[in-house]
């Protein structure tokens, strides 16, 4: 089943948590090259496959630049799914998202899914958020959780299947979405 409308996506996070490599990569992604593929400055639209269904994302970047965070407004407003990112070799990252969650709650009051994604996983030897302190992170949030590498295509992906088969599930059992998309 494809559904036709749109879900706005947004990806959050501080600066090199590796919100832009996760975008850029997931859009040129090998095994989900699509025509129905689209990237540009911080948003990209995919049509993600899980199952006999196709969802289409409309992903947005926020941004980490303290001048321009307004904007991030606009991105995460209307949202039916937000991607919390944070990188393991930095427990600063982990700490800010709490300041993103608080805004969010006030700007993106429609979130239907939320995912915590530890970034860096390839990084092992630098961490410093053990996995037990994002999992408990994440379920203080009520969030889904998952440690990857936008290195690693396939857990790269598993983030937005994730996402796309969690607003699925809702929008079946009932739960509203209105786009609207910038």
């Amino acid at each position: 089943m494809i559904f036709a409308n749109g879900f706005k996506c947004a990806i959050i996070g501080e600066g090199h948590a590796g919100k832009s490599t996760l975008l850029g990569r997931f859009m040129e992604s090998e095994s989900n090259r699509e025509k129905n593929s689209f990237q540009c400055l911080g948003f990209g639209v995919k049509d993600v496959c899980f199952g006999g269904n196709t969802i289409q994302l409309f992903i947005y970047e926020t941004v980490s630049d303290v001048n321009l965070r307004h904007i991030n407004r606009l991105v995460y407003s209307d949202a039916a799914a937000l991607i919390f990112m944070y990188d393991i070799t930095r427990s600063s990252s982990l700490k800010d998202l709490s300041n993103w969650i608080i805004e969010t709650t006030m700007y993106a009051p429609g979130v239907i899914a939320s995912i915590l994604v530890g970034n860096k996983a390839d990084l092992e030897s630098e961490r410093q958020v053990l996995y037990e302190e994002g999992q408990k992170f994440a379920n203080d949030h009520q969030m889904i959780f998952l440690e990857t590498s936008v290195f690693n295509e396939k857990s790269m992906e598993n983030i937005f299947k994730f996402i796309a088969i969690e607003i699925l599930g809702k929008i079946r059992n009932g739960q509203e979405y209105q786009a609207k998309l910038l």
